[in-house]
């Protein structure tokens, strides 16, 4: 008798210990066994990921959940710092070089656009007079290509209007009376003009182009927080429940997003 009774237990412990590890191995989502209604009296907890095998969520590996609204306005601020926050760094790293070549670039043509504007101011002051050029006006006054006012102090539009209007072309001082309005040094004049212009023009692009990087990292930086804060986590538990005479295995797994 008493050997029978081992052997049940032996057998009942064997199919416990099967079921266990069964349910650990293919145990499904939500589901738990073999008992709905009773309660763990221990239990040991196991994290896990669907997606990432270390044991761990993106949010709980980034430091909990992230701030979408601090995160954009660190990047509008400073792009990338945004995707730091968030816990790209690589991204992050891309933007802020991205930012920092632009700025740098915008100071390179910057600065030699002005030594360019530098260049033909002081051209222009040596070889325009508006002196002589209100002389000539004054000893012409049917001339009829009066379309604009000189500035009274040297302003950028003062420079812009004495190259670029044949009006003014009595000013330089290789004009001659009935010849050509587009002198030589006049034509000279505004070659380097457009030297200056060209170097600002590209000053002003590497600026909208910073602007558009700030965009695009904000953007970038909420779909990333987003990613994360949604990422699934399961978790898996194990424990003994009492049943009706027994205490039992369970493992449950359960998922939240």
């Amino acid at each position: 008798m008493k050997a029978t009774r081992m052997k049940i237990h032996l057998g009942s412990i064997t199919i416990l210990s099967l079921s266990f590890f069964s349910g650990l191995a293919f145990g499904q989502i939500g589901q738990s066994f073999p008992h709905e209604d009773s309660h763990f009296s221990r239990q040991a907890e196991l994290k896990t990921h669907l997606l990432i095998p270390a044991q761990s969520t993106d949010a709980e590996m980034n430091g909990g959940m992230k701030n979408v609204t601090i995160g954009t306005i660190l990047s509008v601020l400073v792009p990338g710092t945004g995707e730091i926050y968030a816990g790209s760094w690589i991204k992050g790293i891309l933007f802020m070089g991205v930012e920092a070549g632009l700025w740098i670039g915008y100071g390179h043509y910057s600065g030699k656009g002005k030594e360019w504007e530098d260049i033909f101011h002081e051209y222009a002051d040596t070889h325009w007079s508006e002196e002589e050029w209100r002389n000539w006006m004054e000893q012409h006054p049917d001339y009829s290509a009066q379309t604009h006012t000189l500035p009274s102090t040297k302003t950028q539009q003062y420079y812009e209007m004495i190259g670029k209007y044949d009006q003014f072309m009595a000013g330089w001082d290789d004009y001659v009376d009935g010849g050509p309005a587009l002198t030589s040094n006049r034509n000279y004049y505004e070659g380097l003009r457009h030297n200056s212009n060209v170097q600002l023009k590209r000053a002003s692009y590497c600026v909208m182009l910073a602007m558009g990087n700030r965009l695009l990292s904000a953007f970038d930086t909420v779909w990333t927080i987003r990613k994360i804060n949604r990422q699934i986590d399961s978790r898996m538990r194990m424990g003994l429940i009492q049943g009706k005479r027994n205490w039992l295995p369970c493992l449950t797994w359960s998922v939240h997003w």
